[in-house]
């Protein structure tokens, strides 16, 4: 598949998660400075509201690849991310297998999927979140 195809799909699933209600939220952190003096995430991944409640604030993160969903640490709503090659590969087999329905979240990672790994076992299953766009 060409990357004009690729980047369509991608394109298309984002949309269709947005239409059923999947609206990521940027990944924030709580900043801390360490006995060294550097200043580093403190390890936990929050939505903008809930890093203000916890300690103002918020700094957004460019986050490293993921190996699953991202949700924020307070809340759980689910916050934008990336999955390594690896994490599409496990996501694939996982999602092909399951018998329900994929939902607007499961469209979202699905898209993240295909963005890693555009390869035949992830297109097929991004294909199928596709064709199951009215299915709610």
């Amino acid at each position: 598949m060409n990357a004009l195809g690729h980047h369509a799909i991608v394109e298309m699933l984002d949309e269709i998660a947005y239409l059923d209600g999947c609206r990521p939220e940027i990944a924030h952190c709580i900043i801390e400075t360490g006995d060294d003096g550097v200043e580093e995430c403190d390890g936990r991944l929050y939505c903008r509201r809930c890093c203000w409640d916890v300690r103002g604030s918020p700094m957004s993160v460019t986050m490293d690849y993921e190996e699953d969903a991202c949700h924020c640490d307070s809340c759980g709503c689910l916050l934008a991310y990336t999955l390594s090659v690896e994490a599409a590969c496990r996501s694939a087999g996982l999602l092909e297998d399951a018998s329900s329905r994929l939902h607007s979240e499961d469209r979202y990672h699905v898209a993240r999927m295909v963005e890693a790994f555009p390869a035949g076992k992830v297109l097929k299953t991004a294909m199928r979140a596709i064709d199951g766009s009215h299915d709610v």
